[in-house]
């Protein structure tokens, strides 16, 4: 399993180390493989494109053209070319930030839905054209902003990826439900693992919501070997 970190100042992931161990529950061995001698040990696993999806679906230039000149030349990825370059995007629905929430609101049920499945088309064309693979970022106040549009996002659009990150789809003011929130959280990724590229574990969490309660979500994703990438919490 790697373990990625998130720099938003250069705007990318990369593999801090990978673990390899015992397969399956009860407590097999995990040991951690780094250095000069692992190849996708600090390989670049994605960039982020701060573009909306209509931006990436309507091509111009963007950090995603970076991700098909250089990431696919990098050590780790030429090793294994099953590993594939990615572009991870937040599922903003308008192209202005002041837009997000009022505009995710307005479009909620299927007229929403169907705006979604319009700019993947063209984000996802986009993507395939340049070498990558498109992976949304879902969080609140977007187009995918809670779990079960995660879980439809998985389920309805093959060959999109997804990061999940359970303190993004957080809602405001809700500390309170966090615990549960993220049992729940842990769930998604133990049953819909297949369809989760990474999960991201925010090095701060919200006021009111302890760091601890995401070692269920962690967990999970160690037992289900997905990758578990960590950086700080990202607004909309």
């Amino acid at each position: 399993m790697h373990e990625i970190e998130f720099d938003s100042s250069t705007s990318r992931f990369t593999v801090a180390r990978t673990t390899s161990g015992g397969g399956g529950g009860g407590g097999g061995g995990v040991s951690v493989a780094a250095g000069d001698g692992d190849p996708s040990t600090n390989a670049a696993w994605a960039t982020f494109d701060a573009r909306s999806l209509a931006e990436i679906g309507a091509g111009g230039s963007g950090s995603a053209r970076v991700v098909a000149s250089e990431l696919p030349t990098r050590a780790g990825l030429t090793h294994a070319r099953a590993q594939v370059a990615r572009v991870v995007v937040v599922p903003r629905g308008a192209q202005t930030a002041s837009d997000d929430i009022a505009s995710a609101f307005a479009l909620w049920g299927e007229r929403g839905r169907t705006q979604l499945a319009e700019q993947l088309t063209g984000a996802k064309r986009a993507a395939a054209a340049l070498g990558v693979r498109l992976v949304l970022w879902p969080r609140v106040g977007t187009l995918v902003s809670d779990i079960p549009g995660v879980l439809n996002l998985i389920r309805g659009h093959e060959g999109i990826g997804v990061l999940f990150d359970p303190v993004a789809l957080l809602a405001p003011d809700s500390s309170r439900f966090a615990k549960d929130f993220f049992l729940r959280a842990a769930e998604v990724v133990a049953h819909a693992a297949a369809g989760i590229d990474a999960v991201y574990v925010a090095s701060d969490t919200p006021a009111g919501v302890d760091a601890a309660w995401l070692e269920p979500v962690i967990a999970a994703a160690i037992e289900a070997r997905v990758p578990v990438c960590r950086g700080p919490r990202m607004g909309a």
